[in-house]
């Protein structure tokens, strides 16, 4: 199985940045195409701009949205819906980023929103991952947020929810602090992952486990050795950098 490198870009990007993401285009070659999946996830003003141009240029690059509200539609002022996401030309999209769970956002509604992006036809790559101080019981910390995450409702689709998920751990301490688990404590802590889920979800969903946390060009072939594949933030906004990354797999 190829491994599957995701760019998430966070709050970065204007119109002025499409010249990197044809770069990034540019340098996705079909050698490097045969080897890892690339995909980005820009901020939701730009996915449809950059919809257009993948349509354009019949990229193989897939594209995704940082978040998705937990309805569908209503009065929710400056919330993005998975189905807008779908709409605008995604096709995946992060649920339960750290930086969103920061933000106030809890395993009830990290629940609401894989299943909303199941249903709108995205696969979910839902984010994990425990903070400095939860380290010494990471195991519970984390065996709660899959449980809760992938909590099954009656109003839930069965169809989608046998598709593919993607589980993408991301310890909160190590994001953009340059510091990181070592490759060895990555691969425990994904296959404990893997386990954990494949108990929670139907037996022909196609399962993948990321990490994510200062991902470079440095460290990216021993975390894709570990692993099924890489969420890449701050290298992600540079084309060298990010196919480097893709290089290492």
């Amino acid at each position: 199985m190829s491994k599957i490198v995701i760019g998430n870009w966070k709050m970065n990007g204007l119109q002025s940045s499409v010249a990197i993401f044809r770069s990034i285009l540019e340098g996705y070659t079909p050698e490097r195409a045969a080897k890892s999946e690339l995909a980005l996830c820009p901020p939701a003003t730009l996915l449809a701009t950059f919809s257009s141009i993948v349509a354009e240029q019949s990229s193989p690059v897939l594209l995704g949205g940082q978040s998705c509200h937990h309805h569908a539609v209503g009065s929710f002022t400056g919330s993005v819906s998975a189905p807008m996401l779908k709409d605008a030309g995604a096709s995946f999209a992060l649920v339960g980023h750290a930086e969103r769970r920061a933000e106030g956002e809890d395993d009830e509604q990290v629940n609401a929103q894989l299943l909303q992006a199941q249903e709108a036809d995205l696969t979910p790559v839902l984010c994990v991952g425990e903070r400095q101080a939860e380290r010494a019981q990471r195991q519970h910390h984390l065996e709660r947020q899959l449980t809760r995450a992938l909590a099954s409702k009656p109003s839930s689709l069965a169809a989608p929810r046998a598709s593919r998920l993607i589980v993408a751990y991301e310890p909160v301490w190590a994001i953009g602090s340059g510091t990181m688990p070592s490759a060895a404590e990555i691969a425990s802590v994904c296959r404990s992952i893997a386990e954990q889920v494949q108990g929670l979800v139907p037996s022909d969903t196609r399962l993948e486990v990321l990490y994510g946390g200062s991902v470079s060009p440095a460290n990216a072939a021993d975390i894709l050795a570990a692993t099924d594949g890489v969420l890449v933030g701050g290298a992600s906004l540079d084309a060298a950098r990010l196919l480097a990354i893709v290089d290492a797999a």
